[in-house]
């Protein structure tokens, strides 16, 4: 199993590789976390970057997969971030998690729910 992020960007290589930049800050982060970060450029739409990051990374059904914007920060510590998503995604019964829009991420992974805590 590998993990992967692809995030699509219209930044600069330099951009995504300079640590003082959102988007340098999030490959740093998801670098150290474990995870390949592949960068698409130039999609069509955000479909159009996950199938070409897909296809380009060879992904299989047992590797995970993140997919997100490049203005994201993540504020949990790399253990807890990665436990999160371990501790999901190996329920058979899942097989895509998301969230986005709050500053709090709890073991219920429910982003609505995390941001009224």
């Amino acid at each position: 199993m590998k993990r992967y992020a692809i995030i699509p960007t219209r930044e600069s290589v330099e951009d995504c590789n300079f640590p003082m930049t959102t988007v340098g800050k999030l490959n740093q982060f998801l670098t150290e976390a474990g995870w390949e970060v592949f960068f698409v450029r130039e999609a069509e739409s955000m479909l159009g970057a996950l199938r070409g990051g897909i296809a380009a990374c060879e992904v299989t059904a047992e590797d995970y997969v993140i997919f997100c914007h490049d203005d994201i920060e993540i504020l949990n510590n790399i253990e807890y971030f990665n436990s999160i998503i371990d501790a999901k995604l190996r329920d058979p019964k899942t097989g895509f998690v998301g969230c986005a829009g709050t500053a709090l991420v709890t073991d219920e992974i429910n982003w609505f729910a995390c941001s009224r805590k």
